[in-house]
């Protein structure tokens, strides 16, 4: 029975594959359907009989693309039939020792998306290389830097000795390189990450000529402006902490510009807050207020803000630019794709926009499976997590006196508690009831929620200073004694966040050793994933606690990339040669795991694990049946430049998209299909054109017209539609 927000309580036959979830009732006219790919499935949680008072049973579904759902049955269906276990196998496949469906997914299409892309091709039609711009493989084994593509553009006079300096002084390896250049003033767009100055403003010579290098290569302007998407306090903390951005002194020729756009933190709980208010119910005499509550379109017009000072130093400035943010990977890649959007108008194009993902996204090692959640820690044999937890203190919330760590195949991981899950306390004792009664206020789930999507693996987590000094949270606290020699053991595919404690800690890690994220399961690696996600055992935990099976971090910058088209699209509605339709597909596909286009981190893994010819892209899928993704008005206007106006006034909420699923928001017909209406009748009424083209031919040459009407001309109708 699936318990519908709209209908109430829906009787229905569930079937889980290893790709989807399918609920359908046929009683009700239309047949009512639930259509779920696993892969869009966040977190699996059962809900026991005495949460109901009953002898029903439920599993509680979160969902990636906004929706909740939840399922009731009896409980002895569960024993007999094991929903909840099944559907935790299907949901979480890597987590239980099996590959993504991706791996399995063996549709022909007649077009091999794979070959959207090619690197060398798209930097030729820019127009590269040239006197100034050489295509080098310096990076072809990946040694420069491990997340960047093998084929990157770099300033001919720079020697490989001195550009791995230069990766030396840059986060992560990922040096300046180029992603555009203007066809007539030679103004480019180049990315990279921070440079590493930190607090004591080191300085690299080899940088420092590296960038003045960049500027020399464009002859219309003698200056060169840096774009940090980073607000400027964050990228003095970053200063402080190793990192830093280029400083007049060290670079005199360069202008610092910091674009103020917050980080992935700060986007993901405006994600969680949009959520809250567009599913399950809608609070329409509140709405306007609500969407601005979320910030989430001041976020958007800050993307766009700063995308379009970009493309107009490039445009009107004639000046070359160089963008980044912390590792280059996020924001920097949001920025560069949309100013490159309204730059070329290749990229407006449908294979032109695909060709922009594979390459500012998906080359250049945006870390989609860690912040989709598509990959987990996998192995083919169950591991044994011996933790010792005799005496485990919190000095506030997360902090810890015990060090908690798990070994591997010779494999080392160092974790630590950052915060107690709000699931079901085991009885342990007066204190720790007591403990948690107290502790556990509504505000502090909050602070819990919120921190714990916020913590990266790293190990960098916010302390709670909101805590009143008298706050039983605040002090030294013995929550649980086991024995103080035996270590608790458990078994389990997942240790990244599970509740190997009584008290339902959530254990994150800290630190891996000879670790790399992948996508197939292996038999003989144990593969870590660093950050991204959170993973609960739901085989393993201890009694009277709730089982869930996974939490996977949403990613909003992904999401944040589909923005900026959709409403330039909106702006501009002839210049793009894709419909709304097409952003949608792409943005569900992203969670799917039904193509390989989004899977791994970057370009050196997916060759390791063969994504090129194990999986299915998903640009065969779409260019297979352009029809359906075509905008019908579309005009190729090239050489135009779009600016659009970064305002609040002008931005709206993307409802047909956010806000689908609730049937009280959705519109009487979806776009895509008016635009196929529409071009079933331009059809039409073209052929009932070229019929009377050619009847009208007919009777002009037969003779008995002509002899009638000597003097008679025919104009032919040429139409335009």
């Amino acid at each position: 029975m699936y318990i519908c927000p709209f209908m109430g309580a829906v009787s229905g036959t569930l079937t889980v594959t290893d790709f989807k979830m399918y609920f359908k009732n046929v009683e009700r006219d239309p047949h009512f359907i639930l259509d779920v790919p696993l892969g869009v499935i966040s977190r699996v949680e059962k809900i026991g009989a005495q949460s109901h008072g009953d002898n029903s049973c439920g599993i509680e579904i979160v969902c990636k693309d906004m929706r909740n759902l939840r399922l009731a049955y009896k409980q002895e269906e569960q024993s007999k039939l094991g929903i909840f276990e099944n559907l935790s196998k299907h949901a979480f496949p890597l987590s239980n020792g099996q590959t993504l469906f991706a791996f399995n997914y063996k549709e022909k299409f007649p077009i091999n998306g794979w070959k959207v892309y090619d690197p060398v091709a798209e930097y030729k039609r820019q127009g590269l290389p040239n006197e100034s711009w050489k295509i080098s493989k310096v990076n072809s084994n990946y040694e420069l830097c491990d997340t960047y593509p093998a084929i990157i553009v770099v300033p001919t006079s720079v020697k490989d000795d001195d550009l791995s300096k230069v990766a030396a002084f840059r986060a992560k390896g990922r040096v300046p390189v180029l992603s555009w250049i203007h066809p007539e003033t030679q103004a480019t767009i180049t990315r990279c990450s921070q440079p590493l100055v930190g607090p004591n403003d080191k300085h690299c010579k080899e940088d420092e000529k590296y960038l003045q290098t960049i500027m020399d290569a464009n002859a219309q302007s003698h200056k060169l402006t840096v774009f940090d998407a980073r607000q400027n306090s964050v990228a003095d903390t970053n200063k402080a902490k190793g990192g830093g951005y280029e400083s007049e002194s060290a670079y005199p020729n360069a202008e610092l510009v910091f674009l103020e756009i917050h980080n992935i933190h700060v986007m993901r709980e405006s994600l969680r807050k949009l959520k809250e208010i567009v599913y399950p119910s809608i609070d329409e005499a509140r709405w306007l207020s609500n969407v601005d509550a979320t910030h989430w379109l001041e976020y958007i017009r800050m993307l766009l803000a700063g995308a379009v000072r970009i493309a107009d130093k490039i445009e009107s400035g004639k000046t070359s630019v160089v963008v980044h943010c912390s590792d280059g990977w996020d924001r920097t890649a949001q920025l560069t794709s949309l100013a490159m959007l309204m730059l070329d108008s290749y990229y407006r194009t449908i294979k032109g926009f695909e060709a922009l993902i594979e390459k500012e996204w998906i080359s250049f090692g945006h870390r989609f499976a860690l912040t989709l959640g598509l990959l987990a820690i996998v192995t083919n044999t169950a591991m044994n997590i011996a933790v010792q937890c005799c005496h485990t203190k919190y000095h506030r919330l997360g902090g810890l006196t015990t060090n908690l760590s798990h070994s591997s195949g010779g494999r080392k991981s160092k974790m630590k508690i950052v915060a107690v899950l709000p699931y079901k306390v085991p009885q342990t004792g007066g204190l720790n009831n007591k403990f948690v009664s107290q502790f556990w206020r509504p505000k502090v789930q909050d602070e819990d929620c919120r921190r714990r999507d916020s913590t990266n693996s790293h190990g960098t987590h916010e302390h709670s200073s909101w805590l009143p000094s008298d706050h039983p949270g605040a002090f030294s606290k013995d929550v649980y004694r086991p024995h103080p020699r035996k270590p608790v053991k458990y078994q389990s595919h997942f240790p990244h966040c599970q509740p190997v404690l009584p008290m339902g800690v959530c254990v994150e890690k800290k630190k891996a050793e000879n670790h790399h994220a992948a996508c197939v399961s292996s038999p003989s690696q144990l593969k870590l994933l660093l950050e991204g996600h959170w993973r609960t055992s739901s085989h393993s935990s201890l009694p009277g606690m709730h089982t869930v099976s996974t939490w996977k971090l949403k990613s909003s910058h992904a999401w944040a990339c589909f923005w900026g088209p959709f409403f330039l699209q909106a702006w501009f509605p002839s210049a793009f040669e894709f419909n709304e339709l097409f952003l949608i597909t792409i943005l569900d596909h992203l969670y799917s795991c039904l193509f390989g286009t989004f899977l791994c981190n970057c370009e050196q893994q997916r060759f390791k694990e063969d994504i090129y010819t194990k999986t299915i892209s998903l640009w065969s899928y779409i260019n297979s049946q352009l029809d359906e993704f075509s905008n019908p008005f579309f005009v190729n206007y090239e050489n135009h430049v779009l600016y659009p106006v970064a305002s609040l006034s002008h931005l709206e909420l993307w409802v047909n998209y956010y806000v689908r699923w609730n049937p009280r928001m959705r519109p009487q017909m979806p776009i895509h299909q008016n635009l196929k209406e529409l071009l079933a009748v331009r059809a039409e009424l073209q052929k009932r054109v070229e019929d009377l083209q050619r009847e009208v031919a007919t009777r002009a040459s037969s003779p008995t017209e002509r002899g009638a009407s000597p003097s008679h001309s025919v104009t032919p109708v040429h139409t335009s539609v």
